[in-house]
């Protein structure tokens, strides 16, 4: 069977050369990356593949411009060779996304600043996808962009980045990958235990049994932590936590591109399906929240509203809030952490890890394993072969599959409740009779169970 189906029998029955801890953006790169190498991987997810922080990024593709700004140049050549990993791997799923932002003479945001930005941008990007960005006049500004605040604007900067369309099927189709290359992926398959010959790894024991391996990587994310804590000792450099949050929108995009906006921060405002538009990132400081209250997104809105006061939005056109949980500089501050963590551990074979940013999950997990393992020799050039799933970005598309269509495609992607299929394998149904209608069917089509039958199938495979 092609994909990534959920067979525990079978994985229980081999020995693995690494175990990844974390089914989110960076355990599945680390996982692909190993794979890729001819390692034999096993990637463990307590809950299921790609959910929580990595299911709720904005979804941009940033090649490093605000990076320039800063004068962060390594930086910026991270986002550069990344954000080109994801189009030349991803295409189908991915598409350029030109960007806008008004400028009105401040600080840096003054149009002589983003002329040699967006001058130096392009020449050191050196992608025809992602070139002829340029300055504004403030009435071209206007003409694409009629919600912007007039009052002292200078102008425009108009550049390109890419955007992922669906993180949902480009996780799938990213464990379709890893497997290909010789992967192990198993979703709601808690870690509870480190197994250890004298001083060093032998594996993990978890809920559905032993899983041996001589390495450990521990990419937990915002549980990264707790699972340190678990198998080691605390490390309170690995994850300093942090509240993000995102808004779905049911109105158009203001603009006939992304929008960079300033409020007490700088928002993207970005298409998504059907006319609606997708804003953020809001970061707050860490009060033991997992979901922003009712007064954060009110102070949101407001400050959207300043930033953008012809745009005419409310709390009622918000169709969703995305929350995760990102690593900040520390305790009790809103900005985000500048660097990936590493740790090796005292134990033989354990690692922890701890990313900063989905678009770079794929180039700190090529160079963990060559920390690990040393330099890869030869890596398998197989890459990943998305076909006809590529129209799986498309709810209606899914929805119209046959039962068997859909059976077929939940067991190669180990979909074991009706919400790992409606949340995390397609993007999301947007009006709400429709997706209790398609609930309803996935839920009678046998192999597919509700939440209240996971345990049953779970034990069942």
């Amino acid at each position: 069977m092609n994909g990534f189906p959920r067979d525990v029998d079978a994985a229980l029955s081999q020995r693995y050369d690494l175990i990844v801890i974390g089914g989110g953006i960076y355990g599945m790169c680390l996982t692909l990356e190993a794979a890729r190498r001819g390692l034999r991987p096993l990637l463990l997810e307590r809950d299921d593949f790609g959910g929580a922080t990595s299911l709720n990024s904005l979804r941009i593709l940033h090649g490093g411009l605000r990076y320039l700004q800063t004068l962060d140049i390594p930086r910026f050549f991270e986002s550069v060779e990344q954000r080109a990993w994801f189009m030349a791997n991803f295409r189908p799923l991915c598409r350029v996304l030109p960007c806008l932002m008004p400028l009105y003479g401040k600080g840096l945001r003054r149009p002589a600043v983003f002329r040699a930005a967006l001058g130096v941008n392009d020449f050191l990007s050196r992608d025809a996808d992602f070139s002829g960005s340029r300055l504004l006049g403030v009435a071209e500004t206007i003409e694409r962009f009629p919600a912007a605040r007039c009052e002292g604007l200078k102008g425009g900067a108009l550049w390109h980045d890419g955007q992922i369309i669906s993180p949902q099927r480009l996780h799938a189709e990213l464990l379709r990958w890893a497997a290909a290359c010789g992967a192990t992926v198993l979703n709601y398959v808690e870690a509870r235990e480190l197994r250890r010959e004298g001083a060093r790894v032998a594996g993990v024991e978890t809920t559905a049994g032993a899983f041996s391996a001589p390495i450990v990587i521990n990419a937990a994310g915002p549980w990264s932590r707790e699972l340190a804590r678990r198998f080691d000792r605390d490390l309170p450099r690995l994850f300093t936590p942090s509240l993000t949050f995102n808004v779905l929108l049911d109105v158009p995009l203001p603009s006939d591109a992304a929008v960079a906006v300033q409020g007490s921060r700088t928002y993207f405002v970005t298409p998504h399906r059907n006319d609606t538009t997708f804003v953020g990132t809001v970061h707050r400081a860490w009060e033991g929240l997992s979901e922003p209250t009712d007064i954060m997104i009110d102070e949101f809105l407001d400050d959207l509203t300043r930033a953008i006061p012809n745009w005419g939005i409310d709390r009622s056109k918000i169709l969703r809030v995305t929350a995760g949980v990102l690593p900040a500089i520390r305790l009790g501050k809103a900005d985000m952490a500048h660097r990936s963590t590493f740790v090796r551990h005292e134990v033989d074979g354990l690692f922890s890890v701890c990313g900063i940013k989905y678009t770079t999950a794929q180039r700190f997990a090529r160079r963990t394993i060559e920390r690990v393992f040393g330099p890869a020799h030869s890596l398998n050039q197989r890459r990943p072969e998305i076909g006809d799933r590529a129209s799986l970005i498309d709810p209606q598309a899914v929805m119209s599959l046959s039962d068997e269509d859909l059976r077929r495609l939940a067991d190669e992607e180990s979909v074991t409740k009706v919400e790992d299929f409606v949340e995390r394998r397609m993007d999301w149904i947007l009006d709400e009779t429709e997706r209790t209608r398609f609930e309803a069917r996935l839920a009678a089509i046998r192999g597919i169970h509700s939440a209240n039958a996971l345990g049953e199938m779970a034990m069942s495979k």
